[in-house]
Protein backbone atom coordinates (compact mmCIF):
# COMPACT_ATOMS: atom_id res chain seq x y z
CA UNK A 1 0.00 0.00 0.00
CA UNK A 2 2.64 2.22 0.73
CA UNK A 3 4.85 2.09 -2.48
CA UNK A 4 1.65 2.56 -4.45
CA UNK A 5 0.97 5.85 -2.14
CA UNK A 6 3.74 6.73 -3.53
CA UNK A 7 3.05 6.02 -6.96
CA UNK A 8 -0.27 8.18 -6.76
CA UNK A 9 1.63 11.32 -5.20
CA UNK A 10 4.02 11.55 -7.91
CA UNK A 11 1.55 11.34 -10.58
CA UNK A 12 -1.07 13.79 -8.55
CA UNK A 13 2.41 16.27 -8.47
CA UNK A 14 3.13 15.95 -12.10
CA UNK A 15 -0.15 16.82 -13.30
CA UNK A 16 -1.79 18.89 -10.61
CA UNK A 17 0.92 21.28 -9.58
CA UNK A 18 1.66 22.83 -12.62
CA UNK A 19 4.65 24.76 -10.84
CA UNK A 20 6.41 21.43 -9.81
CA UNK A 21 5.86 19.88 -12.95
CA UNK A 22 7.48 23.14 -15.05
CA UNK A 23 10.45 22.76 -12.16
CA UNK A 24 11.29 19.31 -13.18
CA UNK A 25 10.67 19.46 -16.76
CA UNK A 26 12.73 22.96 -17.55
CA UNK A 27 15.88 20.81 -15.47
CA UNK A 28 15.17 17.97 -17.66
CA UNK A 29 14.86 19.85 -20.89
CA UNK A 30 17.69 22.14 -20.18
CA UNK A 31 19.91 19.04 -19.19
CA UNK A 32 19.36 17.58 -22.68
CA UNK A 33 19.74 20.57 -24.49
CA UNK A 34 23.04 20.73 -22.69
CA UNK A 35 23.94 17.91 -23.76
CA UNK A 36 22.26 18.12 -27.78
CA UNK A 37 24.02 20.87 -27.98
CA UNK A 38 27.67 19.58 -27.59
CA UNK A 39 29.33 19.09 -31.05
CA UNK A 40 30.81 15.71 -29.89
CA UNK A 41 27.50 14.02 -29.39
CA UNK A 42 26.25 12.57 -32.31
CA UNK A 43 23.22 10.77 -31.15
CA UNK A 44 20.75 10.64 -28.12
CA UNK A 45 18.82 7.15 -26.37
CA UNK A 46 16.61 8.61 -23.64
CA UNK A 47 16.07 5.68 -20.85
CA UNK A 48 13.15 6.70 -18.75
CA UNK A 49 11.31 4.51 -16.09
CA UNK A 50 7.96 5.26 -14.47
CA UNK A 51 6.96 8.51 -14.41
CA UNK A 52 9.95 9.68 -15.70
CA UNK A 53 8.68 8.30 -18.84
CA UNK A 54 6.13 11.48 -18.75
CA UNK A 55 8.70 13.60 -18.16
CA UNK A 56 10.83 12.40 -21.24
CA UNK A 57 7.55 12.68 -23.55
CA UNK A 58 6.55 16.30 -22.16
CA UNK A 59 10.51 17.56 -23.09
CA UNK A 60 10.88 15.99 -26.27
CA UNK A 61 7.61 17.97 -27.45
CA UNK A 62 9.54 20.99 -27.32
CA UNK A 63 13.19 20.32 -28.70
CA UNK A 64 14.03 22.28 -30.67
CA UNK A 65 14.81 20.99 -34.31
CA UNK A 66 18.18 21.07 -33.80
CA UNK A 67 17.64 18.95 -30.62
CA UNK A 68 15.63 16.70 -32.16
CA UNK A 69 17.19 15.36 -35.05
CA UNK A 70 19.95 13.98 -32.04
CA UNK A 71 17.27 11.44 -30.81
CA UNK A 72 18.02 8.13 -31.89
CA UNK A 73 15.63 6.45 -29.57
CA UNK A 74 13.37 6.37 -26.69
CA UNK A 75 13.46 3.55 -24.04
CA UNK A 76 10.30 3.53 -21.93
CA UNK A 77 10.14 0.88 -18.70
CA UNK A 78 7.09 0.35 -16.33
CA UNK A 79 5.19 3.51 -18.26
CA UNK A 80 1.57 4.99 -17.15
CA UNK A 81 1.73 6.99 -20.49
CA UNK A 82 -1.34 5.58 -21.27
CA UNK A 83 -3.07 6.08 -17.45
CA UNK A 84 -1.93 9.61 -18.20
CA UNK A 85 -3.82 9.87 -21.47
CA UNK A 86 -7.28 8.09 -20.22
CA UNK A 87 -7.41 9.25 -17.11
CA UNK A 88 -5.85 12.91 -17.02
CA UNK A 89 -6.90 13.13 -21.09
CA UNK A 90 -2.88 14.63 -20.65
CA UNK A 91 -0.90 13.99 -23.91
CA UNK A 92 -4.05 13.74 -26.42
CA UNK A 93 -2.45 16.52 -28.57
CA UNK A 94 1.25 15.39 -28.52
CA UNK A 95 1.58 14.88 -32.50
CA UNK A 96 3.70 17.74 -32.07
CA UNK A 97 6.66 15.04 -30.51
CA UNK A 98 9.45 14.70 -33.46
CA UNK A 99 9.78 11.25 -34.93
CA UNK A 100 11.94 9.18 -33.24
CA UNK A 101 13.62 6.53 -34.93
CA UNK A 102 13.11 3.93 -32.36
CA UNK A 103 10.78 3.30 -29.42
CA UNK A 104 10.58 0.34 -27.04
CA UNK A 105 8.29 0.08 -24.61
CA UNK A 106 9.16 -2.23 -21.81
CA UNK A 107 6.43 -3.73 -20.05
CA UNK A 108 5.42 -6.05 -17.21
CA UNK A 109 1.72 -7.38 -17.34
CA UNK A 110 2.15 -7.20 -13.85
CA UNK A 111 2.95 -3.98 -13.20
CA UNK A 112 -0.28 -1.89 -12.17
CA UNK A 113 1.76 1.17 -13.60
CA UNK A 114 2.95 0.16 -17.13
CA UNK A 115 0.51 -0.30 -20.03
CA UNK A 116 1.50 -1.17 -23.42
CA UNK A 117 1.71 2.31 -25.92
CA UNK A 118 1.94 0.26 -29.26
CA UNK A 119 -1.91 0.67 -29.84
CA UNK A 120 -3.57 3.59 -31.04
CA UNK A 121 -6.00 5.57 -28.37
CA UNK A 122 -9.20 3.92 -28.54
CA UNK A 123 -7.38 0.46 -27.60
CA UNK A 124 -8.34 -0.43 -24.24
CA UNK A 125 -7.57 -2.98 -21.35
CA UNK A 126 -9.47 -6.16 -22.28
CA UNK A 127 -9.87 -5.20 -25.88
CA UNK A 128 -8.30 -7.98 -28.30
CA UNK A 129 -4.68 -6.66 -28.94
CA UNK A 130 -3.82 -6.10 -32.06
CA UNK A 131 -1.09 -7.27 -34.41
CA UNK A 132 2.15 -5.69 -34.66
CA UNK A 133 2.12 -4.53 -38.05
CA UNK A 134 -1.78 -3.35 -37.46
CA UNK A 135 -0.55 -1.00 -34.43
CA UNK A 136 -0.03 2.58 -34.61
CA UNK A 137 0.96 3.67 -31.35
CA UNK A 138 -0.13 5.75 -28.97
CA UNK A 139 0.95 8.66 -30.25
CA UNK A 140 1.33 10.55 -33.74
CA UNK A 141 3.96 12.86 -35.01
CA UNK A 142 4.00 15.78 -36.63
CA UNK A 143 6.75 16.73 -39.51
CA UNK A 144 8.06 20.30 -38.81
CA UNK A 145 9.11 20.57 -42.02
CA UNK A 146 6.03 18.91 -44.23
CA UNK A 147 3.02 19.22 -41.75
CA UNK A 148 2.26 15.73 -42.08
CA UNK A 149 0.71 13.79 -39.35
CA UNK A 150 2.01 9.95 -39.11
CA UNK A 151 1.49 7.17 -36.56
CA UNK A 152 4.66 6.70 -33.66
CA UNK A 153 5.68 2.89 -33.89
CA UNK A 154 5.96 1.65 -30.65
CA UNK A 155 7.26 -1.24 -30.29
CA UNK A 156 6.28 -3.37 -27.00
CA UNK A 157 7.91 -5.98 -25.37
CA UNK A 158 6.22 -7.72 -22.32
CA UNK A 159 8.64 -8.74 -19.69
CA UNK A 160 8.10 -10.76 -16.16
CA UNK A 161 9.99 -8.62 -13.29
CA UNK A 162 8.38 -11.04 -10.92
CA UNK A 163 10.24 -13.82 -12.28
CA UNK A 164 13.67 -12.13 -13.14
CA UNK A 165 14.19 -9.67 -9.96
CA UNK A 166 14.83 -9.32 -6.76
CA UNK A 167 11.56 -9.49 -4.33
CA UNK A 168 10.85 -6.19 -2.33
CA UNK A 169 8.68 -2.95 -2.68
CA UNK A 170 6.88 -3.19 -5.66
CA UNK A 171 8.73 -6.16 -7.32
CA UNK A 172 6.70 -6.51 -10.98
CA UNK A 173 7.77 -2.40 -11.26
CA UNK A 174 11.67 -3.02 -10.73
CA UNK A 175 12.54 -3.45 -14.22
CA UNK A 176 16.46 -2.07 -13.18
CA UNK A 177 17.07 -6.13 -11.90
CA UNK A 178 15.83 -7.90 -14.43
CA UNK A 179 18.84 -8.12 -15.64
CA UNK A 180 17.96 -10.79 -18.52
CA UNK A 181 15.03 -9.18 -19.95
CA UNK A 182 15.46 -5.73 -19.37
CA UNK A 183 19.26 -4.56 -18.96
CA UNK A 184 21.07 -6.83 -21.22
CA UNK A 185 18.59 -6.03 -23.69
CA UNK A 186 18.65 -1.70 -23.35
CA UNK A 187 22.81 -2.11 -22.88
CA UNK A 188 23.34 -3.85 -26.07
Amino acid sequence: ITVLRQLENDVAAYVCHNELRERVRNFVLDAFLRLAGRDDVEGIIINSHSNGTIVALDILRDLPPFAAQKVLGLITAGSPLRKYTDFFTWGENMSTIPKIKQWVNFLDPCDPVADPLAFDASWKRGDPEPEPEQATGLYKTLDPVSGEISPMKIDDRKIDNLKNSNGGGLQAHNYWDNKVQFVQPVST
